[in-house]
């Protein structure tokens, strides 16, 4: 990953050298760059570094690289999201842990029938325990799934 500086100050990132080559057609460009020969084209390689880790309450995007002791490094931004967004993300996330506990439930539904071999009694605890994971206090970021019986 590069950036494109002009004069010293950033012209577009991010930049890639298929990008210089589309934007220098008449310009025939050895196969193998050195970081010397993309820096006088302006390129200069940017470091990259670990993305924040996601939270359903922040809005995380990159930022302009910034020059830190002589190494143009990756920035991210993370700002707190829209109440809109976090109500979006959060009927999603519910969503799809309900179907993840229909699923589970429709698995187990054989359990309950008159003759199966099974503790039809403690299958039919577990299978509330499922019905009951909207009511965790968590729900639906941090769900504690109960354990399927042997």
């Amino acid at each position: 990953m590069y950036i494109k500086l002009v004069n010293g100050t950033v012209d577009k990132y991010p930049y890639s050298f298929g990008q210089l080559q589309a934007d220098n057609q008449q310009t025939s460009f050895p196969a193998e760059m050195t970081s010397n020969l993309l820096a006088e084209w302006g390129l200069v390689s940017v470091a990259p570094t670990p993305r924040p880790k996601e939270d359903h309450t922040k809005t995380i995007t990159e930022g302009q690289p910034q020059l830190v002791d002589g190494q143009w490094v990756q920035v991210w931004v993370v700002e707190d999201a829209p109440a809109e967004v976090i109500a979006a993300r959060t009927a999603e996330r519910a969503a799809e842990v309900r179907q993840t506990r229909g699923a589970l439930l429709s698995s187990c539904d054989w359990t309950q029938l008159n003759d199966t071999q099974v503790d039809r009694n403690v299958w039919a605890s577990y299978r509330q325990a499922l019905r009951d994971v909207p009511k965790q206090a968590g729900f639906p970021w941090n769900v504690d799934w109960p354990i399927a019986p042997k």
